[in-house]
Protein backbone atom coordinates (compact mmCIF):
# COMPACT_ATOMS: atom_id res chain seq x y z
CA UNK A 1 0.00 0.00 0.00
CA UNK A 2 1.34 3.45 -0.88
CA UNK A 3 0.18 6.70 0.57
CA UNK A 4 0.13 9.82 -1.61
CA UNK A 5 -0.17 13.32 -0.24
CA UNK A 6 -2.59 14.25 2.51
CA UNK A 7 -5.40 12.15 0.99
CA UNK A 8 -3.71 8.87 1.99
CA UNK A 9 -5.09 7.16 -1.12
CA UNK A 10 -4.34 3.53 -1.81
CA UNK A 11 -2.69 2.88 -5.18
CA UNK A 12 -3.56 -0.42 -6.83
CA UNK A 13 -1.21 -1.77 -9.47
CA UNK A 14 -1.76 -4.50 -12.02
CA UNK A 15 -0.34 -7.06 -9.60
CA UNK A 16 -2.15 -5.91 -6.49
CA UNK A 17 -1.22 -3.59 -3.68
CA UNK A 18 2.41 -2.56 -3.37
CA UNK A 19 3.76 -4.12 -6.55
CA UNK A 20 4.19 -0.98 -8.62
CA UNK A 21 7.77 -0.54 -9.72
CA UNK A 22 9.05 2.97 -10.22
CA UNK A 23 12.51 1.83 -11.32
CA UNK A 24 13.57 2.04 -14.94
CA UNK A 25 15.96 -0.35 -16.63
CA UNK A 26 19.02 1.71 -17.38
CA UNK A 27 21.43 -0.99 -18.50
CA UNK A 28 20.59 -3.92 -20.75
CA UNK A 29 22.19 -7.28 -20.22
CA UNK A 30 25.26 -7.81 -22.37
CA UNK A 31 24.75 -10.22 -25.23
CA UNK A 32 27.68 -12.39 -26.19
CA UNK A 33 28.22 -12.24 -29.94
CA UNK A 34 30.31 -15.39 -29.69
CA UNK A 35 27.44 -17.22 -27.95
CA UNK A 36 25.03 -16.12 -30.71
CA UNK A 37 27.45 -17.35 -33.37
CA UNK A 38 27.83 -20.65 -31.55
CA UNK A 39 24.05 -20.97 -31.23
CA UNK A 40 23.43 -20.31 -34.92
CA UNK A 41 26.21 -22.74 -35.86
CA UNK A 42 24.66 -25.40 -33.63
CA UNK A 43 21.19 -24.85 -35.08
CA UNK A 44 22.57 -25.03 -38.64
CA UNK A 45 24.31 -28.31 -37.79
CA UNK A 46 21.49 -29.89 -35.80
CA UNK A 47 18.55 -28.92 -38.01
CA UNK A 48 19.70 -30.68 -41.16
CA UNK A 49 17.73 -31.38 -44.33
CA UNK A 50 17.66 -35.05 -43.34
CA UNK A 51 16.16 -34.32 -39.91
CA UNK A 52 13.53 -32.01 -41.42
CA UNK A 53 12.60 -34.64 -44.02
CA UNK A 54 12.39 -37.24 -41.26
CA UNK A 55 10.09 -34.88 -39.32
CA UNK A 56 7.79 -34.51 -42.32
CA UNK A 57 7.72 -38.29 -42.77
CA UNK A 58 6.89 -38.65 -39.07
CA UNK A 59 4.10 -36.09 -39.35
CA UNK A 60 2.40 -37.77 -42.28
CA UNK A 61 3.05 -41.49 -41.69
CA UNK A 62 3.35 -41.87 -37.92
CA UNK A 63 1.31 -39.02 -36.45
CA UNK A 64 -1.09 -39.27 -39.41
CA UNK A 65 -1.50 -35.49 -39.49
CA UNK A 66 -2.26 -33.55 -42.67
CA UNK A 67 0.53 -31.86 -44.59
CA UNK A 68 -0.99 -28.39 -44.46
CA UNK A 69 -0.82 -25.37 -42.17
CA UNK A 70 -2.73 -27.22 -39.45
CA UNK A 71 0.08 -29.78 -39.18
CA UNK A 72 2.89 -27.24 -38.84
CA UNK A 73 2.81 -27.01 -35.03
CA UNK A 74 3.06 -30.79 -34.70
CA UNK A 75 5.96 -30.83 -37.18
CA UNK A 76 7.84 -28.08 -35.32
CA UNK A 77 7.20 -29.75 -31.97
CA UNK A 78 8.65 -33.02 -33.30
CA UNK A 79 11.75 -31.35 -34.80
CA UNK A 80 12.52 -29.38 -31.62
CA UNK A 81 11.98 -32.48 -29.46
CA UNK A 82 14.14 -34.63 -31.72
CA UNK A 83 17.00 -32.12 -31.69
CA UNK A 84 16.80 -31.79 -27.91
CA UNK A 85 16.84 -35.57 -27.46
CA UNK A 86 19.43 -36.52 -30.08
CA UNK A 87 21.79 -33.60 -29.45
CA UNK A 88 21.55 -33.49 -25.64
CA UNK A 89 25.25 -34.31 -25.23
CA UNK A 90 26.32 -31.58 -27.68
CA UNK A 91 24.00 -29.07 -26.01
CA UNK A 92 25.48 -29.86 -22.59
CA UNK A 93 29.09 -29.92 -23.83
CA UNK A 94 28.74 -26.44 -25.35
CA UNK A 95 26.96 -25.00 -22.33
CA UNK A 96 23.80 -24.07 -24.21
CA UNK A 97 20.60 -23.36 -22.34
CA UNK A 98 18.09 -25.77 -23.96
CA UNK A 99 15.25 -23.33 -23.23
CA UNK A 100 16.90 -20.75 -25.49
CA UNK A 101 17.40 -23.16 -28.40
CA UNK A 102 13.73 -23.91 -29.06
CA UNK A 103 12.95 -20.64 -30.81
CA UNK A 104 15.83 -20.67 -33.33
CA UNK A 105 15.25 -24.36 -34.09
CA UNK A 106 11.53 -23.72 -34.57
CA UNK A 107 12.27 -20.78 -36.90
CA UNK A 108 14.36 -22.98 -39.22
CA UNK A 109 11.76 -25.75 -39.12
CA UNK A 110 8.92 -23.29 -39.82
CA UNK A 111 10.68 -21.78 -42.86
CA UNK A 112 11.46 -25.23 -44.26
CA UNK A 113 7.91 -26.51 -43.72
CA UNK A 114 6.37 -23.46 -45.40
CA UNK A 115 8.76 -23.81 -48.36
CA UNK A 116 7.86 -27.49 -48.75
CA UNK A 117 4.18 -26.65 -48.50
CA UNK A 118 4.51 -23.96 -51.17
CA UNK A 119 6.29 -26.42 -53.51
CA UNK A 120 3.79 -29.26 -52.91
CA UNK A 121 1.42 -30.11 -55.76
CA UNK A 122 -2.14 -28.93 -55.19
CA UNK A 123 -4.84 -31.57 -55.07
Amino acid sequence: MQLHGSNAAVVFGPNGIGFQSRERVTKLAAVSVEKIAKTSDFVAMAVSEARLSQGLHNLIHEQRKPFDMSGMADFIRWVVGDVMKEEADTIAANGFDPRKLGEPIAAVARRWYCAQLADAPRS
